[in-house]
């Protein structure tokens, strides 16, 4: 899923509203939380998204947020189907 740490709270309040209306059965990560498996799992969030941040800036060149302008001359999906890249 394409969602950020902020978006949590959103996610819990439909998960509940869907709880009290019997849509959904009772999920224990909603319900009875404890604060610090909230913020282990927030802190395991933001060493996941700083990962990507550095492995797509690595991927990229290592200019700007994703690595520049290009991606130094490397061959396209289209060029690899049409035989541009061997091996």
């Amino acid at each position: 899923m394409c969602a950020e740490i902020a978006d949590e709270p959103r996610f819990h309040d439909k998960i509940k509203q869907w709880i009290s209306e019997g849509t959904v059965p009772p999920f224990t990560f909603v319900s009875v939380e404890t604060k610090k498996k909230r913020q282990a799992r927030k802190r395991r969030w933001e060493a996941e998204a700083e990962e990507a941040k550095r492995l797509g800036a690595e991927m990229e060149g290592g200019e700007g947020e994703w690595g520049g302008e290009g991606r130094g001359g490397s061959v396209s999906v289209k060029g690899r189907r049409d035989g541009q890249l061997e091996g």
